[in-house]
């Protein structure tokens, strides 16, 4: 974080909120966390109640954590605004001297420029009253552009493909130049997404594709890494990372037509969304199988963070589609769960509980 976006934080009065509410807001915070390990361990296979009591234990004690946090929050109050007070004098200084500092660079280099662009000038008069002269060839350059990173030209299955064969058992990708053996960078967003493996991956004669042999399962979105941030070892046979590439793509649903683990595959707003309409008002949530008629699972881990509703919830015609009839504020910021690992009313219409899903997004000003 630059000291340009860290400064408001400082000058910021501190929390004058009602001690109740500053109390509230950590025991959700708190259990917001307990929640989150509980749909992990769900997720992994465990029944909720073992879920839950597992990602209680493993959270530690939730008294003297909560015991903690208070203290902090509220014991610390009257030194947290001496110390903003502090901060707040000493940046304020260190942006006037850096204004002072960027200045005087600004200056020096107007003069420098001004000097280069005099010698230049002579130089050019001086050249154009010279005797012309024959130009020999230069010798090649050592520091000529270097060819371009090796680039993904294609996938099978392809990227944004929906109706793949869950009987495939090999992921190949194939690159624009040939790449440096044994070495690749397959990387996954979570373990959920990523396919299960069978084999080493190992790249082809033509040493351009690289195989990756795995085994799917139907009804499931896959997303996979082919090099990203942290991870860069697909690379050219001189050893230069290639440019990172998202390969995602969903397979085909069971043969009797069901898709398998209720999930959700579309939400309008789209979670993650920054800049939702407030006049909007219906939060619709699709799942990628028919579910059950009446029954529902719209919670919050905190009611200020839940939107008012203005009607009951419904599906549309096919059961794919649940609506949640509500009324939004400006620049305000959701956070809904659909299911839990207490609520598990979005069900199939067979009974089996959907894969909790949680959608969060802010409306703009």
């Amino acid at each position: 974080m630059s000291w340009q976006q860290a400064f408001p934080l400082f000058i910021q009065p501190p929390d004058s909120r009602p001690i109740r509410e500053i109390e509230q807001e950590i025991v959700d915070e708190l259990q917001f966390h307990i929640e989150m390990r509980t749909l992990d361990n769900v997720k992994a296979g465990m029944p909720p109640a073992a879920a839950r009591q597992d990602a209680v234990r493993r959270f530690g004690d939730f008294e003297r954590i909560h015991k903690a946090c208070r203290n902090t929050l509220l014991g610390e109050r009257i030194m947290l605004q001496r110390v903003q007070a502090v901060l707040t004098v000493v940046l304020l200084g260190a942006v006037i001297f850096l204004g002072v500092v960027v200045y005087r660079g600004q200056r020096a280099n107007e003069e420098a420029t001004t000097q280069m662009m005099q010698v230049l000038n002579t130089v050019a008069q001086k050249t154009a009253s010279s005797p012309q002269v024959d130009v020999v060839d230069a010798p090649p350059r050592s520091d000529a552009p270097r060819a371009a990173c090796a680039m993904v030209v294609k996938t099978v299955p392809k990227s944004g493909d929906r109706n793949v064969d869950p009987s495939l058992t090999e992921i190949r990708v194939t690159y624009n130049q040939t790449m440096m053996d044994g070495s690749w960078s397959w990387s996954q967003i979570s373990d959920d997404s990523f396919p299960e493996t069978t084999g080493e991956p190992h790249y082809e004669a033509d040493g351009k594709t690289c195989v990756l042999p795995v085994k799917l399962v139907p009804g499931k979105v896959y997303t996979i890494l082919l090099n990203s941030d942290k991870f860069h070892n697909f690379k050219d046979a001189a050893g230069r990372p290639a440019g990172p590439y998202v390969l995602q793509f969903r397979t085909q649903p069971t043969a009797d037509g069901s898709a398998g683990t209720p999930t959700v595959v579309q939400t309008v707003p789209r979670s993650g969304d920054s800049n939702v309409d407030p006049s909007l008002t219906e939060i619709r949530v699709t799942y990628n199988v028919e579910m059950l008629e009446g029954s529902w699972s719209w919670g919050h881990y905190n009611a200020l963070a839940y939107p008012e509703t203005t009607g009951e919830p419904h599906y549309e015609a096919g059961r794919k589609t649940c609506v949640l009839p509500v009324k939004l504020k400006p620049g305000t910021t959701y956070t809904i769960r659909l299911n839990s690992a207490e609520a598990r009313d979005f069900k199939d219409k067979e009974g089996h509980p959907a894969i909790p899903y949680v959608l969060q997004f802010a409306t703009r000003p």
